[in-house]
């Protein structure tokens, strides 16, 4: 596990969904992952419903380069240059008095309550999901990644969730370094290839998380340079957060 280094840190302010603003925000940043932009209708309907809370990643005030950080955001990406307001009312549940203040995400990150899976698994019923992890393009490789997962764990072991363990999906190895998909994620984009790809597995592995379990075609994904939908396996981590 890494240790020793700091990484800018950052604040998690949770997704208003209604919030026409907030709503369109999603599905931009959505549609530049690359995955899952037609999920975002029922998203909201999930973080009505309590079972899934999206949160906001953005850079604290104190964070170092935090102003370079936003200008290459905002000229990738010029269509998010104009701030939201933190207006949401609630996190799953639990009622919550909105700041009203302003804040320009750089990404998003959910955590999701899965029961079905916890038993699957044989996670304690007090284990939360960490979904739909996204930080833009523009500024990744700046450890934001690490500084989210943990701000994300503290949030899930507090109220009002009070998880004792976080559980992920990510995508396996071999599919992250085919060759087809590279080419989708980073030269379909204009993004440079870095000189190694670290793959989610070995990041996560690296954070403490411990593989419970793969799934073959566990759901399909579809290209969107060559328009070929291929199946996705996933691994299945976890971690104690307590």
């Amino acid at each position: 596990m890494d240790t020793g280094k700091a990484y800018p840190p950052v604040e998690l302010i949770p997704w208003d969904p209604t919030d026409e603003q907030q709503f369109q925000r999603l599905y931009d940043q959505r549609v530049a992952c690359m995955w899952d932009d037609d999920l975002v209708a029922e998203w909201k309907g999930k973080m009505l419903g309590g079972q899934k809370v999206v949160y906001w990643i953005v850079l604290a005030e104190d964070a170092p380069g935090r102003d370079r950080l936003l200008t290459d955001h905002v000229q990738r990406f010029p269509q998010e240059r104009d701030a939201l307001s933190d207006t949401a009312a609630r996190i799953g549940q639990a009622e919550r008095t909105p700041t009203m203040a302003p804040f320009l995400p750089i990404g998003h990150v959910a955590i999701e309550d899965f029961p079905e899976r916890n038993v699957q698994f044989s996670l304690p019923a007090t284990t939360y999901w960490v979904k739909s992890l996204y930080i833009s393009w523009a500024v990744q490789a700046s450890g934001l990644g690490r500084s989210v997962m943990a701000q994300l764990e503290r949030v899930a072991a507090a109220p009002p969730f009070h998880a004792t363990f976080v559980a992920l999906d990510t995508i396996p190895p071999a599919f992250q370094l085919r060759e087809d998909v590279v080419a989708a994620f980073y030269d379909a984009r204009g993004v440079p290839r870095p000189p190694e790809i670290r793959t989610n597995e070995e990041w996560y592995l690296r954070q403490g998380y411990a593989v419970v379990a793969r799934g073959d075609a566990v759901y399909h994904w579809v290209n969107p340079v060559t328009g070929e939908r291929l199946a996705v396996s996933l691994v299945f981590m976890a971690k104690a957060v307590v």
